[in-house]
């Protein structure tokens, strides 16, 4: 059975215009989808024959196996049927995707958003099941993968046995809540799991194309659609017999091994990498069959953060301290550099704020949005009802330069939860996270397509594209509104939402606003900054960098000394000549002698103008050589936080090592302190943002710090999750460490007199310099980004 269909367009790209034919990029206009159910079959019946490079392997483990809940082979077999055939329709379909639930979610009351997040709930822990068993066979059979699969394993069972076993004395309630009645519960279990699922299937093969990734991905959410329905209907039973299997699998791994101790070391302790680097597999020799097992393994682990991507949007985690229907979520599209390259900013329900500048993740978080965008702009053709209450609000812009009739801003009231959900699935696939595991499925399976059948990516998006969209229910509204909050709200900060669509080019405009200060008004200046962006970028274009310096050409400059010396020098030979002997007393070859002092005078002035050493085979090169920031400012007259954004920008394409005193946001540092091109200048924070970094302020329990995400052209960027140990761009003092005794007074106005004292402060020494650094910083929360003006180094 196949299924195809060809939507109505012509060849052409997203934005309306005809799109170069390339073989590794196709238009996302014309796309014809074919799905062969056999050939998706076929992969989910793997474990009975696997062929790979003429080898063809039997009886091997079943990945996201049924067989053991209650269902035999051609019962599984049968589900699965039907789960593709659903997949296919879904994702194969054109147009909006609406969730609908026939009712089962009434209303966008507190009540059904708590609804809604039990039911996601639910979904996730029975997938913790379904994680606990395929991770059993990886740890079996993979050894590649040993230590990712020990940490899921383990992390699978402490999620089932928290949420299921455990001491019915003294912990009551931990188990996932279901909807009364059951059968309403049933349903709506389903039918999440159907949107789900299918919402991440229409991003998946509207991303790339190739046969292999159709049929491989497919299978595995058909798969898992069919275990999840399964075991929804016994889930503490299922669980209990997943840990009791898991349980039986531990004793039988240590009845093998050498050595008890390592294995228990790696299953029982959350052990970091560093501890268990010496352990050794079960066997350390890859053979053909650990292909089969480390493929399955590799390919569910990245389709499974999609998974928890999507269902996190829908769930309300108790621990993050706001009520469950009051959170706000947001993705930006903007652009950095001189050269504007695209970058992604997102804001997911927990607070997490991620980002990323990189081709392949922007091109996948412009497909998501676009399958946002559809669903979001027919549900603003919905009617709504006379005097109906909204749950939340949906705000969006979206902006690119091919085709102005795209363009646009909107805002809509959304009254019905089938509605949000409609929003919120889709949402989740447009976080930067979302976008890296993508990424990775797409580096993972073109090593293994044959050359007729390779991994091609959609059409990139249009030239000059951004994009802005936030969604906020009303309860968050009201909570921003509440006096109380509003009182104790940082200034520094803000939200994602809060800033931007234009952040990268607001915040070079503003770099300008000293030349052109009606920019902001005044489409004419605007014109005369963009010309003054790319003047400046063709003079920084032609600097040949080096490792210690920047060698600026200069020949105009020194031709024009050298010619007003000669001249100099002419007119002072040629005056013995024309005076000769008019002048009674006066010798006119000492005219001569005294041009040629002058010539030289100004040729040494001329020289000395710009840097401390010029040597003459550079001045007469016509190039100058600097050392520093504010070197390169004298020679070329432009502002110095533009030459830092370029340097911080393009830092990737050369190989210029820095020195301080303001290089903490470089990456290349010298280890000699008298060696290396000189950061003599503070950077700004429109400078910073610019460049490509997106800074955020974090609390943790020593206090406030920053938080540099670096998203720069050829950074991979994301950001660090709470609560990890990563090394990080950060500044750990941000100037109020002086308070901390003052604020934890017990009284009042003794915490009142040291917070008016440290504003007085604050205000008289409105010039510190925020000190970066590489450093272990984990935090517990993200407060915003941050946004004061503040220089850093």
């Amino acid at each position: 059975m196949s299924a195809r269909r060809s939507p109505t367009g012509d060849r052409s790209g997203n934005d309306g215009s005809t799109q170069r034919t390339r073989s590794d990029i196709r238009p996302r206009k014309g796309r014809i989808f074919e799905f062969d159910a056999e050939k998706v079959l076929e992969v989910c019946a793997h474990h009975k024959e696997f062929k790979d490079h003429g080898t063809t392997l039997k009886g091997l483990a079943k990945f996201d196996d049924s067989r053991g809940y209650g269902l035999d082979d051609d019962l599984e077999t049968k589900l699965v049927k039907i789960e593709v055939d659903r997949l296919i329709a879904a994702v194969s379909a054109e147009g909006p995707f609406l969730f609908n639930s026939d009712g089962l979610f009434q209303g966008t009351e507190e009540s059904t958003f708590e609804e809604l997040s039990h039911v996601a709930d639910q979904i996730r822990v029975n997938f913790e099941i379904i994680r606990h068993d395929n991770a059993m066979h990886a740890l079996r059979h993979c050894p590649d993968l040993l230590d990712n699969a020990v940490d899921g394993f383990r992390q699978a069972r402490t999620r089932l046995s928290s949420r299921y076993k455990h001491d019915e004395l003294h912990v009551e309630g931990s188990e996932p809540k279901m909807l009364q009645p059951l059968e309403r519960n049933l349903q709506a279990y389903f039918a999440l799991v159907d949107y789900v699922t299918a919402s991440i299937g229409r991003l998946l093969f509207r991303v790339v194309t190739s046969k292999y990734w159709e049929t491989h991905l497919l299978s595995i959410l058909a798969q898992w659609a069919a275990k999840l329905k399964v075991l929804s209907h016994k889930p503490a039973h299922y669980a209990a017999q997943s840990l009791d299997h898991g349980e039986q699998f531990v004793v039988e791994l240590i009845a093998g091994m050498e050595s008890r101790s390592v294995v228990l070391l790696k299953i029982r302790k959350a052990a970091d990498a560093a501890e268990h680097k010496d352990v050794d597999a079960l066997n350390q020799e890859t053979t053909i069959t650990s292909r089969y097992y480390k493929q399955k393994k590799q390919f569910r682990d990245n389709v499974e953060r999609l998974l928890k991507n999507t269902l996190d949007t829908l769930l309300h985690r108790e621990d993050n301290g706001s009520a469950v229907a009051a959170f706000e979520m947001c993705t930006l599209v903007f652009q950095t550099g001189l050269d504007g390259v695209p970058t992604t900013l997102s804001n997911s329900r927990e607070g997490i704020i991620s980002a990323s500048s990189g081709a392949v993740r922007v091109n996948c978080t412009y497909t998501a949005l676009n399958l946002l965008m559809q669903n979001v702009r027919e549900i603003a053709k919905a009617p709504r009802k006379c005097g109906e209450g909204h749950g939340a609000t949906v705000k969006w812009e979206w902006v690119h330069d091919t085709d102005k009739n795209a363009n646009g801003a909107a805002e809509i009231e959304i009254a019905e939860m089938d509605m949000i959900i409609s929003i919120l699935a889709p949402l989740g696939l447009t976080s930067t996270y979302s976008s890296v595991r993508l990424e990775e499925l797409m580096s993972l399976i073109s090593n293994l397509v044959d050359e007729d059948d390779p991994i091609v990516q959609f059409a990139p998006p249009p030239r000059g594209f951004e994009a802005s969209f936030t969604f906020t229910t009303s309860q968050h509204v009201d909570k921003l509104n509440n006096p109380t909050v509003s009182r104790h709200r940082d200034p520094d900060v803000c939200s994602v939402s809060a800033s931007s669509t234009r952040l990268g080019i607001k915040a070079r405009e503003r770099m300008y606003s000293q030349t052109f200060r009606k920019a902001s008004k005044s489409e004419d200046n605007r014109e005369k900054m963009i010309a003054a962006y790319e003047n400046d970028k063709a003079k920084m274009n032609g600097w040949d960098i080096s490792e210690d310096s920047i060698t600026i050409h200069c020949r105009r400059y020194v031709i024009a000394v050298i010619i007003l010396a000669v001249v100099l020098l002419l007119i002072g030979m040629s005056v013995p000549f024309i005076v000769g002997e008019r002048i009674k007393g006066v010798d006119p070859f000492q005219i001569t002698t005294f041009s040629w002092i002058i010539a030289g005078f100004v040729v040494l002035v001329a020289k000395a103008q710009y840097v401390n050493t010029w040597l003459w085979h550079d001045f007469l090169q016509g190039r100058v050589v600097c050392r520093s920031v504010s070197d390169v400012c004298a020679v070329t007259r432009i502002d110095p936080q533009l030459v830092l954004m370029n340097l911080l920008h393009e830092e990737r394409e050369n190989t210029l090592t820095t020195r301080g005193p303001f290089n903490g946001m470089f990456s290349r540092k010298s280890e000699n302190s008298g060696v290396g091109f000189a950061i003599d200048e503070s950077v700004r924070l429109v400078t910073m943002l610019a460049s490509g970094f997106v800074i955020l302020k974090v609390v943790n329990e020593m206090g406030e710090h920053l938080l540099c995400v670096d998203v720069r052209k050829g950074v991979e960027g994301v950001g660090t999750l709470k609560n990890s140990y990563e090394k990080s761009l950060a500044c750990m003092d941000i100037g109020r460490d002086e308070l901390q005794d003052a604020m934890n007074d017990r009284s009042l106005d003794v915490r009142k007199k040291a917070w008016s004292s440290f504003k007085r402060f604050a205000r008289t020494r409105p010039d510190k310099v925020m000190r970066l650094a590489e450093s272990e910083l984990t935090y517990n929360k993200v407060l915003g980004l941050y946004i004061k003006n503040s220089k850093f180094g």
